[in-house]
């Protein structure tokens, strides 16, 4: 198993981390060939591999025992990286500049370009801009990246690597180790695709303060 190590700082890998550039060395080549990366997020450790890749997508519904009728969110650095993948209406860049890079993933309408596996056939796309040093220097080396969480389907949320490796073990080629995550919980999952605010999935940041903002 080859874990990478975050070097703890004063505050806690999980609000800074000092990572030289050979923890990055093996994530590019991991990234091309299609396997699967374990990475840190401010909320869960997500499982991340190439989302324009249909064998390393097949291989996340695999290695996750996920049903196939069940969408794979995306990780992206920023509202551009986000604006090539999903159509970012009036509503998610308001909520971009309140909440990203943070705990939240939107639902948009897709590109034409995203595969059906990432959608489970539907025509929205969610995406999210982690706020994690680790998954932002990722990104920055492979562009978009897979975001969903780093368990098997239905077992305990990924709050730490250990539970990471204790269910994937042998299925992933590279682990990222920062310790436990920040929120220890999964992000809020926002509809926004028909300018309007819907609640998909319930998460750490709250319906009301969403739509508060929403309102401005």
């Amino acid at each position: 198993m080859n874990v990478r190590t975050c070097e703890k700082l004063s505050e806690g890998c999980t609000s800074t981390c000092s990572m030289g550039q050979d923890h990055f060395q093996d994530v590019k080549d991991v990234f091309n060939c299609g396997d699967l990366i374990v990475y840190p997020t401010e909320t869960l450790y997500a499982l991340g591999t190439n989302p324009f890749d249909e064998k390393a997508l097949n291989r996340i519904f695999e290695v996750k025992k996920r049903p196939g009728n069940m969408p794979i969110s995306i990780a992206v650095s920023d509202i551009q990286m986000m604006e090539s993948l999903a159509e970012v209406n009036i509503l998610a860049q308001k909520i971009y500049e309140h909440f990203l890079p943070g705990p939240i993933t939107l639902l948009m309408k897709k590109k034409a370009k995203l595969h059906a596996l990432l959608t489970a056939g539907s025509d929205k796309i969610g995406i999210r801009v982690p706020d994690h040093p680790v998954a932002k220097r990722i990104i920055d080396i492979v562009g978009p990246i897979t975001a969903t969480s780093a368990n098997l389907h239905g077992h305990p949320e990924p709050k730490n690597l250990k539970t990471a490796v204790e269910q994937l073990n042998g299925e992933v080629a590279l682990y990222f180790d920062c310790g436990q995550s920040e929120f220890q919980g999964a992000s809020t999952v926002v509809d926004v695709s028909n300018s309007s605010i819907k609640i998909i999935r319930k998460g750490v940041i709250p319906y009301e303060e969403i739509l508060r903002i929403s309102r401005k």
